[in-house]
């Protein structure tokens, strides 16, 4: 029987009694003393409590129930406002992933990249455990390789073939080529210009939102599409070109998925010679941006090839006073080819560059 009257000695001992092995050598402080405290010794700190506060020794009950038991005030007062409860159960959990370093991690890159992708095939989870095990031994299963493999960053989704593409050799050096081209005219002073065209259709309205199926949770908007508008601008740093803003709208029946069947080349070709060409600034001289859609890059003529009848290439020859030799090749290479809007003149001091254009670094029209 414990009396609170005796020895602080000999009140841990008999409080320990009651506390589990485990944790006696641990201090018990704050809410984890919850999970360390089974449920009798819950009652032996509720009956300290109510032996203390009924018999008003010390500062206090909370104060000296404390010192009784040798826990801390919040663990007590926590136990005797909630009362004697069976704690749970806490499971040891090992270390994820405890027996995994930086090294088995790039291996298992490695393993993925370079025996299945590099050799075109889409790996599994059971497929990279199997190859791994091959080379070295690999200490978890599929589930955990699984779990290693999130970890990593990879996911199990739709691949993008597309970046692959533009991640070539060729797309690579087009880049540098762009780049280093729009860095050198910003560089002398030359203001940069992008133009783009897109569209909308006027009966727009945002696809997913919160709805709880009642009809409150519904715009107000025609059930029909609307109109498509097609949308063509330039603008630099400094804002939008004045007055080059062209607007076309056209009935959605007759419209397609995407805004490049709307535009042509000959509605192009207009806006750029009697909106844009005509208001840009005089000075600074100007850099125009263009993607390569076809409407931008329209040729005058058309080179020939391979699949040109002979008789159409005698007569581009003539036409151009090439030479006609004898045997007549199949192609000549003594002509650049010529675009409508690139190569047009005008007299503006500007510089066209054509995004992913591998003819050449632009055409300048007039350049100083």
């Amino acid at each position: 029987m414990w009396r609170p009257w005796e020895g602080d000695d000999e009140v841990e001992s008999n409080v320990n009694a009651c506390v589990p092995s485990t944790s006696r050598s641990k201090t018990i402080t704050g809410r984890k003393c919850m999970g360390t405290l089974n449920k009798q010794s819950q009652k032996i700190i509720c009956n300290v409590y109510a032996y203390v506060k009924s018999n008003k020794l010390g500062k206090g009950p909370i104060t000296e129930s404390a010192k009784a038991v040798g826990l801390s005030r919040q663990a007590v007062s926590r136990v005797v406002e909630r009362g004697p409860k069976t704690p749970k159960k806490c499971k040891n959990k090992k270390q994820e992933f405890e027996k995994v370093d930086n090294f088995i991690c790039d291996v298992i890159r490695r393993t993925v990249y370079d025996d299945f992708f590099l050799n075109g095939q889409s790996p599994t989870v059971s497929e990279i455990l199997i190859e791994r095990k091959k080379k070295c031994e690999f200490p978890y299963k599929e589930t955990t390789l699984r779990e290693l493999l999130k970890k990593l960053g990879f996911r199990f989704r739709v691949l993008n073939k597309r970046r692959v593409i533009m991640e070539s050799s060729r797309i690579v050096t087009w880049r540098y080529k762009y780049l280093n081209t729009l860095r050198s005219k910003r560089s002398a002073g030359h203001k940069i210009i992008f133009l783009d065209e897109t569209w909308y259709d006027t009966h727009d309205v945002p696809k997913k939102g919160w709805d709880d199926g009642c009809c409150s949770c519904a715009f107000n908007a025609p059930v029909s599409r609307g109109k498509r508008i097609m949308v063509l601008h330039a603008g630099s740093s400094d804002g939008w070109v004045p007055n080059c803003l062209f607007l076309s709208a056209r009935n959605i029946g007759d419209s397609k998925a995407d805004s490049h069947d709307e535009m042509n080349s000959e509605i192009f070709e207009d806006w750029f010679t009697n909106k844009l060409m005509k208001n840009l600034p005089t000075s600074p001289p100007c850099i125009i941006v263009t993607d390569n859609a076809a409407y931008h890059s329209r040729l005058q003529f058309r080179l020939p090839n391979r699949s040109t009848r002979k008789d159409d290439i005698i007569s581009f020859m003539v036409q151009h006073n090439l030479e006609v030799p004898n045997p007549l090749p199949t192609m000549t290479r003594e002509i650049e080819r010529q675009y409508i809007v690139r190569d047009s003149e005008n007299d503006r001091d500007s510089f066209i560059i054509s995004v992913g254009d591998s003819d050449s670094e632009g055409s300048s029209s007039d350049e100083s």
